[in-house]
This record gives structure tokens, sequence and C-alpha cells, in this order.
């Protein structure tokens, strides 16, 4: 036995030899494209990371929006045609760029990864169906040396693609006006009070009803279905001005009725290019709306009051809005499989996935306000428009009631926050002594006298400029910059209160502590837990969006 252990050395060796000539050979004989390195598959990356990085051999990973700009397409383009270009602008130092495209809620098409700048790439979309704001988003990779990972998050609402194919909806749908009283129309999901108003078919055998009462929008739908799931749902689309826009804007409404989980209302709008969330319109129909959804063995019911103040900004109802209903379909299977401890996991996977709209709108473009129908309304009795408007009038006293509420609660904050810098505004005196307090804000032993030497004027003479022109003393403006400057590092977790106290400039932390608790009414450290929250939450919602159930 002995000289067979002897040659197993010698045998190792030779095959490391022949594996290095094999590999040398094989990488000789392909050839490289001239600027896509490679095509990997798209990583989903977390916040979570190892405890340590570097001893895992693994580069950090970061969630940004911001960290590039899309240069093609540009925010709200529509594409129209077979083909765009995909370009994004780092804004940071990189190796190469992955560009990607999500479309069709779970299809993820990666264009590749460029090495070299212009960080551009043509996407073929020829055999992609029509995609609305909320399904079509374009994201990027950053690959940033060994030391960092940037990836975008899901970029949604900005783009849409839309051929024209079809035209805008003809389809239309009668409201007519009920003069029923408050409280005789009980939204409990039955269908008896419903009879003899005009039903309007959505498909698959599902159908609508709507009515004004009481100064509101009833609507009821009735989905047969014999296996209801958390996924399945109702939609109802509202345009009260039916503007038929492409992408939807605060004057939309989309409201979700799920009969086993809740109901979601949508409402957004574009600021200066990007679109942001409507939460306090959102919250108002969440407040003000009545629904309810009864299930039974043939499948399952969902009715809604909503009440006309809640779905616009109009103060008389108009003839006609833009409506329409859809409905999505998902049944599941359960399959059973050994968990590897004696035990059996019941897996529910979804099986089948219809959808059905009654204004004819594709899955992917029904969030587009051009796809919907017409719902013409019978013009309310004077006592039913009177009600409107005595509604309005006081839900109008209530608002501003609790603006100015939140006006008076918080303007101490607000002054706070608002000691900015505006340049077209200052002095050149006062432009001196801001940069140069900005530029040695992080010496604790900064003061007046430091700038008295580096802009050459006199005390009285700073003090003069900076009252004229930001209504506040030397030593209030450092304080100020150096409480700003740890509200924005606050929101760095790896950073301790000790270390942001020092960056600031502070003497130790109990100053920090002392000098922003008696400035902003709240201790640093709860300012921060609620910061980081905040951004958490911020970063959860963005997650949420890559989800067509919270998309739009």
């Amino acid at each position: 036995m002995k000289p067979v252990y002897a040659a197993m050395p010698a045998l190792f060796f030779c095959c490391l030899a022949f594996c290095g000539v094999f590999g040398r050979a094989f990488a000789g004989s392909t050839q490289a494209a001239p600027q896509i390195a490679f095509s990997p598959n798209l990583i989903i990356l977390t916040r979570q990371q190892p405890a340590d990085s570097a001893a895992a051999g693994l580069r950090p990973k970061a969630i940004t929006a911001d960290s590039a700009a899309f240069a093609s397409p540009p925010a709200r383009a529509a594409i129209s045609g077979g083909a765009v270009t995909c370009e994004v602008l780092p804004r940071m130092p990189v190796d190469s760029v992955m560009l990607l495209v999500r479309h069709s809620q779970t299809v993820t098409d990666t264009l590749g990864v460029v090495k070299d700048p212009p960080y551009r790439l043509d996407w073929n979309c020829a055999s992609v169906p029509d995609q609305d704001q909320t399904h079509l988003q374009f994201g990027y990779v950053l690959y940033c040396g060994d030391s960092l990972i940037v990836n975008a998050p899901p970029l949604p609402h900005r783009w849409s693609l839309d051929r024209g194919k079809r035209a805008a909806s003809k389809k239309s749908y009668l409201i007519g006006r009920q003069n029923i009283a408050f409280g005789e129309f009980e939204v409990d999901g039955g269908l008896s009070k419903w009879k003899g108003i005009k039903g309007a078919d959505i498909g698959g055998g599902a159908y609508f009803k709507m009515a004004w009462a009481g100064a509101a929008l009833r609507f009821i739908a009735r989905v047969p279905d014999s296996s209801i799931t958390a996924q399945d749902f109702v939609e109802l689309h509202i345009d009260m001005r039916r503007d038929r826009a492409q992408f939807p804007g605060i004057n939309h409404r989309s409201i979700r009725f799920s009969p086993r989980t809740r109901a979601i209302t949508f409402v957004g709008e574009f600021v200066d290019g990007a679109y942001a969330r409507s939460d306090s319109a959102a919250m108002l129909i969440a407040d003000e709306m009545d629904w309810k959804a009864a299930l039974d063995s043939a499948g399952y019911t969902v009715e809604a009051a909503i009440p006309f103040a809640v779905l616009s900004d109009l103060t008389v109802i108009p003839p006609a809005i833009g409506v329409d209903v859809s409905v999505m379909n998902v049944d599941t299977a359960t399959s059973t499989a050994n968990n590897g401890d004696g035990g059996i996991d019941n897996t529910a996977t979804p099986s089948a996935t219809s959808f059905h709209s009654w204004s004819g709108a594709e899955r992917f473009t029904r969030y587009s306000p051009k796809n919907w129908g017409t719902a013409n309304i019978e013009i309310a009795s004077l006592a039913i428009r009177l009600a409107m408007i005595a509604l309005m009038i006081f839900m109008g006293i209530a608002l501003i009631a609790v603006f100015v509420y939140l006006f008076l609660s918080h303007s101490q904050e607000e002054k706070q926050l608002r000691l900015e810098v505006k340049a077209e505004e200052n002095s050149p005196i006062t432009d001196a002594i801001v940069d140069c307090v900005d530029r040695r804000l992080s010496d604790a032993g900064f003061g007046i006298g430091d700038v008295l030497k580096e802009i050459d004027k006199t005390e009285e003479e700073v003090n003069g400029a900076l009252t004229r022109d930001m209504d506040c003393t030397f030593e209030q403006l450092l304080t100020f910059r150096r409480i700003k400057r740890s509200q924005r590092l606050m929101r760095s977790e790896e950073l301790s209160v000790e270390k942001i106290a020092a960056l600031c400039g502070f003497a130790d932390v109990s100053t920090y502590k002392e000098q922003y608790k008696s400035r902003m009414n709240v201790d640093p450290e709860i300012s921060r837990a609620a910061m980081l929250e905040r951004t958490r939450e911020d970063m959860d919602a963005a997650a949420d969006d890559d989800d067509d159930d919270d998309a739009y």
C-alpha cells in the first residue's frame, strides 16, 4: 500500500497541470464583445449585510434611486416603437453598469453590462405587450470596483409602452340618480336593494352596478369564483374630469377591494418629473369610504359607498366621468413536500390567473385613464346637490382646522429647518461667512474670531450682515448649520451619536444633545430613530412597488 500513497501527490499535480492547459486553451478560443463585458442574472439586493463583508469576500451592497439619472428614455415618455434606447448617467465613479427592464409584473430583461461610457443599450420590446406606468420599470446596477455595488430599486410611474394599437374605449354606462336618504342604503354586500338598477358585464360572469345616492357613489360588484384567494380583487377606477390622460395623476382614483384582505387606494401625482403618492388623498378615502365584502360558495360580492367629495376637487358632479372596473382572479394549488425534519410542508402556489376589464383594458395597461370607459350621470336633484355642497363646506372647514393645528404645532421646528442659504438674496459678506462656517463646521474650536481673520471684517460688520440677510447672529448661524449637518448624518445607521457630534464640531455629546433639544424640542436620539424608521419605510414602500398587488 505504501507505493500507492507515494504516487498520489504526483497524480494530483498532473491533474492540476492538465486542467490549467485545458482552461487556457478554452479561454483562448472565445472572443469578448467590444463593450458588453458579461450578462449575469439579475441579483435582488437587500439591506441586510454579512457581519464581516470583507472577511466573506463580498462587496457591500446599497439600494438607492438617485445614484444615476436616466438620460433615455426621459421621464413620462410613452414608448411607441419596437425598440428603445436605455441610457443612464452615473453620479459616482463606476467600473461598469448593468441595464435592465422589468415589465409584465414578473419579467426582467437584462440588457447587459457596459464597461465604458456612454452607458447605453437598446431594448427590443417588439414582442412585449403594452405596459402602463406601473408595470414598465427601467433599472440599473452600478459596479464600483471592489468597494460597492449600487442597485436601483424598482422605478415605476415614469414610463409607459403604448403603441396605440387599440383606440380609446367607447363603452359607456348610465349611473342613475337614487333619491335615497342616508341610512336606508346600507352597505352590507346584499344584492336585493340593487334590483331595478342597470348592471354591466365585466367578463367571466362578473358584473357591477353603480348609482348616486346620499351624495355618494354607490358601487357593487358580483364575481363568481369557486376558489377565493387573498390574491383575488376587484378594482374600481375613477376619473371625475374624464381627461383620458396616459399617465394617472392627482385627479385619478383606483380603489382595490380584496374579499379576503382589505381595500387599497392608489392616488398620486407627478412633481418635477417624479411620481409621488398622495397619502393624504388615500387616507381621506379610506376614512370616508364605507365598504364590505360578502363571500359564499358561488363567489363573492364587494359593495362600497364613496363620498363624492373625496373623489375629486370638483364642487358639482359632472355629467360624465371616466370609469373602469376590472377583476383579477388568482387560483392557487397546494403542493406537499417533505421539509427534511420528518414533517410535511404545504405550499400554496398560483395555478391559474385570469383578468377581465369592463372597458376592455389589458391587464398591464389597466392603470392608464385613456383606456377607461365613460359613465354618464343623471343630474342629481337640488336637495342632493345642496347636501353635497354642505358636505364639502364642512370638510373644507375641517381641513382648514387641521392645517392650522399642524402649522402652529410645528412652527418652531419649521423655523429651525428653514434657515437656508439663498445666494441670490444675501450680501457678499453673508455669503463669505456661510462659506467659511460650512468649511469648518467639524472644528470644535471654530468661532467668530476665525471668521474675522479670514474675511477681514469686524465683529459688528459680521453680525450686522447676518441680521439683515438671515435674521440671526453668528452663534445662532453656527449652531443651526451644525444641527442641520447632524440631521443629514443621522440617516446613516453606521455612525454613532458620539461620531456625529464630533463630525459636526460639538465639544462633546452632552453639548450636542443640549443644543439640539433646546432648538428642536426633541432629543436627537429620538429624532434619529424616527428618521431611520422613515427611511426603512420608504425603502419597503419602494420594494412593494415591485409587487403588482401594491403598485400604481
